[in-house]
């Protein structure tokens, strides 16, 4: 397996850094079709991963990232992020070190550990998303300058 950054999508790297060495692109790499995509029964069944759904999936719409084949990775992260939920509410509960033992050796909470894991995977999942303030910050979305409510938007072409 190659080490290394990931690779990134052809038109996300063109935009982010032009393309410097002139060499040409992956001109085959399939365009996502836009919309939301189905949610899952198991998901709408859990309460804390349904409204993270709506949630990402109305972030993700309002920066023109949602894709209808995007929903096994959304379910993915959602069921994470119920879980880091669910190992939080015990680590609550239970506290993060417990004491066992006769002697009262103080132990890590093995809610605490599921806790951070869950946590480290939501966190790769909202990058992988661009929704994180450093991810955001590689992004680069074109916006369309056409499409201004001024005065003389229809009138006056767009100098930029």
């Amino acid at each position: 397996m190659p080490k290394g950054r990931p690779p990134r999508p052809t038109k996300l790297q063109v935009e982010l850094r032009g393309d410097p060495s002139k060499r040409r692109g992956n001109t085959i790499e399939p365009d996502a079709p836009k919309g939301w995509p189905d949610c899952p029964q198991h998901v709408q069944d859990d309460p804390i991963a349904y409204e993270e759904w709506k949630s990402i999936c109305s972030q993700l719409e309002s920066m023109d990232l949602l894709s209808t084949i995007d929903g096994r990775s959304i379910e993915l992260y959602v069921l994470t992020y119920s879980r880091f939920r669910a190992s939080q509410e015990q680590v609550k509960k239970h506290g993060d070190v417990l004491l066992l033992g006769k002697n009262k050796y103080p132990q890590v909470s093995p809610f605490y550990t599921t806790m951070n894991r869950y946590h480290d995977d939501c966190r790769k999942w909202l990058i992988e998303f661009g929704l994180t303030p450093a991810a955001r910050a590689r992004l680069r979305i074109t916006v369309d300058k056409q499409k201004t409510n001024g005065k003389w938007s229809g009138i006056l072409p767009v100098v930029g």
